[in-house]
């Protein structure tokens, strides 16, 4: 393989903000609930709490929201960086080092020992290298089927450089899985 092939790998800009949204609003659901809590709280018919640990729990609910709030916006960030990408070049992968970061890591073909694919809803690739594992999430690629490509390509690039099959690379196609 001699050419460069490069992926968009971001979060989904209106899934992140759905997200975010949505506990922004329990954020401020259960902040509210706390300021006005005036009664204790039975959760399950198992704990049961007075007026002041009732409001303790929402208090731990509603900064429980907020954070994720702020990991939303991150990841809202994250989705609109227009930079976020997944190279695979003749002699390495280059990945972004986490969904919320601008930098990258370089994994090179020759270091890559073993490909595993976590299958279910969300499938998850797992590129096993010298230097650890580096796992890419299906769902950040445009669709299944930019995934399926880069696997397919990965998969060959490595083939093509370990012809004694020193590594494990799995299936050569993605309708295969």
């Amino acid at each position: 393989m001699n050419e460069t092939t490069t992926y968009p790998y971001r979060p989904k800009s209106l899934l992140a903000a759905l997200a975010t949204g949505f506990f922004l609003l329990c954020a401020l659901f259960m902040g509210h609930e706390a300021l006005n809590n005036h009664v204790g709280l039975v959760i399950n018919g198992l704990i049961e709490l007075d007026s002041t640990g009732a409001t303790g729990f929402y208090w731990l609910i509603a900064l429980l929201s907020l954070g994720l709030v702020a990991f939303g916006l991150a990841s809202v960030r994250a989705s609109l960086m227009p930079e976020r990408n997944v190279t695979l070049a003749p002699n390495a992968v280059i990945v972004p080092a986490s969904i919320l970061s601008r930098a990258t890591t370089t994994i090179p073909l020759a270091d890559i020992v073993n490909l595993s694919l976590q299958t279910g809803r969300y499938p998850l690739l797992h590129i096993h290298h010298n230097g650890g594992t580096t796992k890419l999430a299906q769902r950040f690629f445009e669709d299944k089927d930019r995934f399926g490509d880069f696997l397919a390509r990965l998969q060959a690039a490595i083939q093509a450089l370990n012809a004694a099959s020193q590594v494990s690379v799995g299936p050569t196609r993605w309708e295969d899985r």
